[in-house]
């Protein structure tokens, strides 16, 4: 939800309690995987193999953080720098994702082609 209400609704029509509620439910979704990370070591889903499991949930991952970056621009809410350090790193965005889950996706030239440059346009 909280892609199409920062995503496919035009900025003048979106509902910033909306995007507030969404964004806690993706932020409580990303809670879980960081706990298994966290348990499991990674450095991907399945421990050290990357597998269609990462292709997936890195595609939901980009899009959601995608919509997460521009309603934090907008500022209506963010995830805090820090909060999930498996996932996207001790400072998040601010350092390129680095040493996170999502940092190692990034460092994936077909991720980066495929899933994060059309995000991103």
């Amino acid at each position: 939800w909280l892609i199409d209400e920062v995503a496919r609704t035009p900025s003048n029509a979106r509902d910033n309690a909306r995007i507030k509620a969404y964004h806690a439910d993706f932020v409580t979704l990303l809670e879980r995987f960081e706990a298994h990370l966290t348990a499991h070591g990674g450095p991907f889903l399945l421990g050290s193999r990357f597998s269609l499991a990462d292709i997936a949930f890195g595609c939901e991952l980009n899009r959601g953080l995608m919509c997460s970056m521009v309603a934090n621009r907008q500022g209506i809410v963010g995830i805090r720098d820090g909060a999930l350090p498996a996932l996207l790193g001790p400072n998040g965005a601010h350092d390129g994702f680095e040493g996170s889950y999502y940092g190692g996706l990034l460092e994936r030239a077909p991720f980066r082609l495929a899933v994060w440059a059309n995000e991103a346009a």
